[in-house]
């Protein structure tokens, strides 16, 4: 069964992503909801862990508004890349996909280390991985 025969595709304010019904993305609500925070709070630092459809949303944002940034952390190194690639063949833009491999883990090893060195963040939006045992 392709699961992608489900997607639909849906718009919000400007922002265009996609949500499966039988689950894998974020809810449409959910992702209305994250667009409203955008535009209301103006976050000028943001960093998702688990990239995706909010890895677009995120890119559209700071694209369209100067002096902001994101970092995407995904846990999956394969999915990292695929999106990498994709993101930049459809949208055209400058996300980067920090992707490393991890086996039965479910955390991200370093991150840590990575967020001490990193200036505050105004949002963080957390989707994966799945959490702990």
């Amino acid at each position: 069964m392709d699961y992608r025969s489900f997607d639909r595709k849906c718009e919000y304010n400007g922002y265009k992503f996609t949500v499966n019904d039988l689950g894998g993305t974020m809810l449409e609500e959910e992702y209305i909801k994250l667009i409203d925070i955008l535009e209301e709070k103006s976050p000028k630092r943001i960093c998702e862990l688990g990239s995706g459809q909010s890895t677009l949303i995120f890119e559209k944002y700071c694209h369209s508004n100067s002096g902001k940034s994101f970092f995407s952390i995904e846990h999956d190194v394969n999915y990292a890349t695929t999106s990498s690639i994709i993101f930049k063949l459809i949208e055209e833009t400058s996300i980067n996909i920090h992707g490393k491999t991890y086996y039965n883990c479910n955390k991200y090893d370093g991150f840590e280390d990575w967020l001490d060195k990193q200036d505050k963040f105004d949002l963080v939006l957390i989707d994966g991985p799945y959490g702990f045992n």
